[in-house]
């Protein structure tokens, strides 16, 4: 049976199809990264974020926030880890990751934990091959949004590769907030979170 990889036709419009990957428990992180890499139904979006360059503008800077915001709701760990040198260095509040594979074990982890998240970024400051950003997503602790609600508040050091335009180093910082259901920011999802005004009152 062939999946058919959404969004992607080939020259005569039909859609295009994608080799069936093995059950979750059966692969490694190298062998799934490899497979979603041949079969990335945004590679577009990621060519895109390769031809952003350092030194950065203003324009370029926002540009380069606004892709790494898309890439991080759609919740797809191998797909976020191409937006980073293949030995990336993080820091994620106190774990520290090096390498691709090692951030797609890290976020097929955090997505299995934090459920119905939604994302926004925010140009902090810039300059040169350095990028700071501040943001703020929310999540659910149970699957079917009984749970408790968290708003996650925090900044972010990027660091890009000057050659590539992908990241070489991410540096976060974040603090956990309880929430009620009520007082969500991005209860209408990913395609809306623009739309909310977040002002220094909710800082």
């Amino acid at each position: 049976m062939d999946y058919v990889c959404r969004g992607h036709r080939n020259a005569l419009g039909n859609p295009r199809t994608a080799t069936p990957f093995p059950k979750p428990d059966t692969y490694s992180p190298s062998s799934y990264l490899k497979y979603r890499v041949n079969n990335s139904t945004t590679s577009r979006q990621m060519s895109a974020s390769r031809l952003l360059l350092p030194p950065y503008t203003l324009q370029t800077a926002l540009q380069k926030v606004k892709l790494a915001q898309k890439a991080w709701n759609t919740r797809d760990p191998a797909h976020v880890s191409l937006n980073y040198t293949p030995d990336t260095i993080w820091r994620n509040r106190d774990t520290f990751l090096r390498g691709r594979e090692e951030v797609v074990k890290f976020l097929t982890k955090k997505w299995e934990r934090e459920h119905f998240y939604v994302l926004r970024k925010e140009l902090f400051a810039f300059k040169d091959e350095k990028i700071a950003v501040q943001f703020f997503y929310e999540w659910n602790e149970k699957a079917d949004g009984t749970g408790q609600w968290f708003r996650t508040y925090g900044l972010e050091d990027w660091t890009f590769d000057r050659e590539t335009g992908l990241m070489r180093k991410r540096a976060m910082s974040g603090n956990d907030v309880r929430i009620e259901e009520e007082e969500r920011w991005f209860k209408r999802g990913v395609d809306y979170v623009e739309g909310v005004e977040i002002g220094d009152r909710d800082l």
